[in-house]
């Protein structure tokens, strides 16, 4: 499985499987994203991103999937695996930062600042794949299927 494809497809239904089984997890059941615009909370459940993201990947499947694009495949694992990174960064910070106490003592303020780090990198990490992608999505187009 070393194809990009199948490894945005694994990771797609693995992410969809993490999503259902989370609320049978009673530690992770109101971990929740909330962004505040204008005097507005909107809160997003941990699950809701989990499923975006596993749809997100299902798209890149198909994309990497089709024949009539040529897409360094090289170009396809380092998008892969700089998108995988940034999930997983966002995410273990995300659950690194809601369990740990509120008023942190002294023994584990490293702990949150390490993952306040990690889910602030996580962002830049993903759009940089996303940068890899576009740009091998583009020279796949130009570049047409000319194989014979």
């Amino acid at each position: 499985m070393t194809r990009p494809a199948e490894l945005f497809a694994a990771a797609a239904i693995a992410l969809f499987a993490i999503g259902l089984a989370l609320p049978r997890f009673s530690t992770v059941r109101s971990f929740s994203i909330s962004v505040n615009v204008h005097r507005i909370a909107y809160a997003v459940p941990l699950q809701t991103v989990l499923f975006g993201c596993a749809a997100l990947f299902g798209v890149f499947a198909f994309i990497y999937s089709l024949w009539m694009v040529r897409i360094t495949p090289s170009a396809g694992i380092w998008h892969f695996w700089l998108s995988t990174v940034s999930i997983l960064l966002f995410g273990v910070g995300f659950v690194v930062i809601a369990t740990l106490p509120k008023p942190a003592p002294a023994s584990v303020g490293g702990a949150r600042t390490a993952a306040m780090w990690g889910s602030v990198l996580a962002l830049p990490v993903f759009l940089l794949a996303q940068v890899v992608f576009l740009t091998s999505l583009i020279l796949g187009i130009i570049r047409g299927n000319h194989t014979g």
